[in-house]
């Protein structure tokens, strides 16, 4: 699993590790500028969401400008979502877009260390309408 540490602050964080030896991509801590999470978080309850994007948030390096960015299903108030294909329990954690940039930036980040800008698209799944979030976070 992917640690959380403390976000990269002032200079680079060492050199790269050598990819090809890595069994963790805790040593890659402080080392990215673009990190791609699509269709990923979903699968996780709130709690393990915020300990996943904390753990992503600190790959990143500390100069302005690194990138973390993806593709979320979201909803117009944050919860659980109980309906969707039918279920009758809770079967995925949606974010709002509200919440989603309240989540980056104040909770993950320090309030205005990141621009985050979120997109909301509607489609349509098995009947059911659902929205999805297309969204970026990057360091100032």
């Amino acid at each position: 699993m992917l640690s959380v540490t403390p976000i990269a602050r002032g200079s680079k964080v060492g050199s790269l590790p050598d990819l090809l030896t890595l069994t963790s991509l805790n040593p890659l801590h402080g080392h990215y500028s673009v990190i791609n999470v699509s269709c990923v978080l979903r699968l996780f309850a709130q709690e393990q969401q915020l300990h996943l994007v904390r753990a992503l948030a600190g790959l990143s390096f500390s100069e302005p400008g690194p990138l973390i960015c993806g593709t979320q299903f979201s909803q117009k108030e944050k919860g659980n979502v109980t309906t969707f294909f039918g279920s009758s329990k809770p079967i995925l954690f949606c974010h709002s877009p509200e919440s989603w940039r309240e989540l980056w930036d104040g909770v993950v980040f320090e309030k205005g260390e990141v621009e985050v800008k979120v997109n909301t698209r509607s489609f349509l799944v098995a009947g059911q309408t659902m929205d999805n979030m297309v969204w970026s976070v990057r360091r100032l």
